[in-house]
């Protein structure tokens, strides 16, 4: 029981009722709802911002050190020379005392 040569064969379907719906498969047709869509373009990225939260709070954090480093040098300057004053006028008073006839 022969139908037809093996390349009909090959491209027969066995169900004689079978028809196929695209008989021109090279010529794709898209469903209607593509035919007016444009094209895909992506979302741009949000535009950067200026500085980001993190980098002003370490600007203002170091604006703010940097005036507490400076008040803080300023009384440890003079501190110092107040300590050094004194450390002077101990040593007078301790001469002073050294040459004093009482001793």
């Amino acid at each position: 029981m022969s139908h037809g040569s093996p390349k009909d064969q090959a491209w027969s379907h066995p169900n004689p009722l079978y028809k196929n719906p695209n008989p021109h498969p090279q010529s794709f047709d898209q469903p209607p709802s593509f035919h007016n869509r444009a094209p895909y373009n992506p979302p741009l990225p949000p535009p950067p911002e200026l500085k980001s939260r993190l980098e002003s709070l370490m600007e203002r954090f170091i604006v703010t050190q940097t005036k507490t480093n400076e008040t803080l040098s300023e009384s440890i300057n003079l501190l110092t020379s107040r300590v050094n004053a004194m450390a002077a006028h101990q040593k007078t008073m301790d001469t002073q005392i050294a040459r004093s006839p009482n001793r």
